[in-house]
């Protein structure tokens, strides 16, 4: 079996003629989670597009488990286990959050969709159940998409990604826009998707508290470079860390 490492060489990303990632190189080892931080306009939503295929690559190579995707669309590269999620919600406002759990699994297994809620498969629907169950919006099985709380609907793009059986979790700001009392759920949800090993994770995240307990490497980007690669502790004690992204101040893990 192929481990679904993912490998960066070399990558160079411009947008409007400016260099937005400049000669990056980065490993991501099946079943760790890598946190992406640095300030705005570092390159951290960049960074991921450039992975997933959203934007293009002028130079280097995206390599996931073994194979050179770096010329591949979109979907093609979900088809071999990449994940994104996006700082804005993407769903289907007028589906249920069971609809829409379904019709994830419907385009994993490549079934044509349109007259897909008229002869849904069994099989189809209890796994849908399941994810839908693994993040704790079972309740709201019949609720359409749109009447959900910000943070269900957050949950309920979580669910539909985890449909695809993904191996890479691109995850851009998880907890964006969350109400303060809904945050802790999603950290419980994402700390058991981390702990199960089966995904390797990197996650683009601006709550140090929520950084400290999700992952085990952090990559702090600076104008598109690597500026620091380490552990939490290590990277937030870092000098020129604290300089650039922490405005001289000392973090401490809570």
């Amino acid at each position: 079996m192929i481990e679904m490492d993912l490998e960066l060489a070399h990558l160079r990303v411009d947008y409007a003629q400016t260099t937005i990632i400049q000669d990056l190189s980065l490993n991501l080892q099946a079943g760790v989670s890598m946190a992406l931080v640095g300030p705005n306009g570092a390159g951290k939503t960049t960074l991921l597009n450039a992975i997933s295929g959203h934007c293009p690559v002028q130079a280097g190579r995206v390599v996931f488990g073994g194979h050179d995707v770096t010329r591949w669309s979109v979907d093609r590269r979900a088809r071999v286990g990449m994940g994104r999620s996006f700082q804005g919600i993407h769903l289907f406002p007028h589906l249920s959050t069971l609809e829409s759990v379904t019709l994830a699994i419907a385009a994993r297994e490549g079934t044509p969709t349109g007259r897909l809620f008229s002869r849904v498969p069994e099989q189809w629907q209890q796994e849908a159940h399941t994810y839908l169950q693994q993040t704790a919006l079972s309740h709201h099985a019949g609720k359409a998409a749109n009447t959900l709380s910000h943070g269900d609907k957050r949950k309920l793009e979580l669910a539909m990604l985890l449909a695809l059986r993904p191996a890479l979790l691109l995850l851009d700001e998880p907890t964006a826009g969350m109400a303060l009392a809904e945050v802790p759920v999603m950290l419980g949800l994402l700390e058991e998707i981390k702990a199960s090993g089966k995904y390797a994770i990197l996650l683009v995240e601006h709550k140090l508290d929520v950084v400290f307990r999700l992952s085990d490497e952090v990559v702090v980007l600076q104008q598109g470079s690597i500026l620091a690669q380490g552990t939490a502790h290590d990277v937030m004690a870092d000098e020129r860390v604290q300089a650039a992204y922490l405005g001289g101040q000392h973090v401490e893990s809570t």
